[in-house]
């Protein structure tokens, strides 16, 4: 009696339905990223938005931004010590969910049970910094991946003896021409940044500046694909190109119109933008 055998794959079809299968995914597979990358800029610019009325509605209630770092109670700075993490804490209540955009939510470093820092083995341009000693400016623990113009601070006039930054060129306020050029907070390494036209670009994509040189390093992030999420002081948010940081007016003695720098090997496929 002759036996029927059950019908099957042979060797060959299987090798040829997961060589499809590959090949698919090969195809399949840039497009989800690019779509995933897509949406984590999207809900970077929806960060923004919600900064955007948080500093409007701090500037209806003082009058001014923050003061910054070096602020002091008077005239200056309604609220004392100002850095803008611990001044507008009555509007962001510390939702760390709007403090880091989406492609770089954990800290560098974040503290143990006992108190410690403790490395992630998260690097930038995709890590976010994290305040781990608590000053009197922010809280401890406190962590994210956006940072204020320092320029856009309302110090007090004492700052020139301090610093290398003249506080005639800090903007204070947001009534300002041509307020939809002037950055006001953004993706960055740290808590501000203080570029000056003159700064020389990251070697790569995280590099970390000599401070207080070159600070433009701390927004030069390539973290949406040569763009990076920026609110403006017009309360305008949008993706200016990493080229264009230069362009930007981030105080009132920017230089927009100063010689681009030369450009490192990992931003020569970006878009130039011209005066």
């Amino acid at each position: 009696m002759r036996v029927k055998r059950e019908k099957g794959f042979t060797l060959v079809e299987l090798l040829v339905v997961i060589s499809i299968i590959a090949l698919l995914m090969s195809i399949l597979m840039p497009a989800l990223s690019a779509a995933r990358d897509q949406a984590k800029a999207v809900m970077c610019l929806s960060n923004l938005r919600q900064w955007g009325l948080m500093f409007e509605a701090y500037v209806s209630d003082y009058g001014t931004f923050p003061g910054g770092s070096h602020a002091k109670k008077g005239p200056y700075d309604p609220k004392g010590p100002g850095r803008w993490g611990k001044a507008m804490k009555a509007y962001h209540h510390n939702n760390y969910k709007v403090f880091c955009c989406p492609t770089a939510a954990k800290p560098s470093a974040k503290l143990d049970e006992s108190g410690r820092a403790v490395p992630t083995g998260v690097r930038q341009p995709y890590a976010a910094w994290g305040e781990l000693d608590g000053t009197e400016w922010f809280v401890k623990g406190m962590y994210g991946s956006y940072g204020m113009n320092w320029m856009a601070y309302n110090p007090y006039p004492e700052l020139n003896k301090i610093h290398k930054w003249y506080t005639k060129d800090f903007w204070r306020h947001p009534n300002h021409r041509n307020a939809n050029n002037i950055p006001l907070f953004f993706g960055c390494d740290w808590v501000h940044a203080g570029p000056f036209h003159t700064d020389m670009p990251p070697a790569y994509s995280g590099e970390y500046p000599s401070w207080p040189n070159d600070e433009m390093k701390r927004v030069c992030l390539d973290r949406h694909n040569g763009t990076v999420g920026m609110l403006f002081m017009d309360s305008s948010v949008r993706r200016p190109g990493l080229k264009e940081l230069w362009r930007l007016k981030w105080h009132k003695s920017f230089d927009t119109h100063y010689p681009s720098p030369t450009w490192p090997d990992w931003m020569s496929k970006f878009k130039d933008y011209d005066y």
